[in-house]
């Protein structure tokens, strides 16, 4: 239950109102943000099934347009591992590497003395290869992955010196997603789809992204 409040209030914070401004136009902002996830997943036996490990580095540059009001470019990269389980023995291990580049644009709302909302809007690019080996490292699987994500990402930041903001976010709070799946295996296949994705659930907590910004 708490988890829902904290994210429903970090939503409504995206209507605040304001007139305190925090970045001057003409600003130079450079920094990243980075992420980790480790979850598991158990069968009906209690058992391990599947155990996945997450990560995600964000770097980026931008330019204050107006007060309060930035546009700028940044680059991702996404490793992540997850491996399949039996019995508690490992029977598939699957690696994907993802790399990106996109653009977007964040708004600045002062919520109090050195605390101020932002809300992010994105539109980016991502590929990405997944292999799959089994339990002696035989390949079983090679599949690619393209990506054009449009997203909306809302954060809260706090400025700790006069030319450095902390922030904490939930990237990709709301994303619309166009996908190209490739599989190389025993059968080559392509699959097209479009996805909507949302972070409001109980787990949104454990997406949170930890940044900083430098302020020139």
């Amino acid at each position: 239950m708490c988890k829902k409040i904290i994210t429903v209030i970090l939503v409504f914070l995206c209507c605040s109102f304001c007139v305190k401004a925090q970045i001057k136009q003409g600003s130079i902002l450079v920094g990243g943000a980075v992420y980790y996830t480790n979850t598991h997943t158990k069968n009906s036996n209690g058992e391990m099934s599947q155990k996945e490990n997450t990560g995600f580095i964000d770097l980026s540059i931008g330019k204050a347009i107006k007060e309060n009001s930035v546009v700028g470019i940044h680059l991702e990269f996404s490793p992540a591992v997850s491996n399949s389980f039996n019995d508690g023995n490992i029977v598939y291990k699957t690696k994907t590497t993802g790399y990106g580049a996109g653009v977007f644009y964040r708004k600045y709302k002062t919520l109090g003395k050195d605390f101020y909302f932002f809300l992010e809007a994105g539109a980016d690019y991502l590929y990405g290869e997944q292999k799959t080996k089994d339990a002696s490292g035989n390949k079983l699987q090679n599949n690619t992955y393209s990506l054009a994500n449009l997203s909306l990402s809302p954060g809260i930041s706090y400025k700790v010196f006069k030319n450095l903001d902390l922030e904490v976010s939930i990237p990709q709070l709301i994303a619309l997603q166009y996908q190209v799946n490739k599989t190389n295996g025993v059968t080559q296949t392509s699959q097209n789809q479009f996805n909507f994705k949302t972070n409001l659930n109980a787990s949104t907590l454990n997406n949170l992204s930890v940044g900083f910004r430098l302020i020139f």
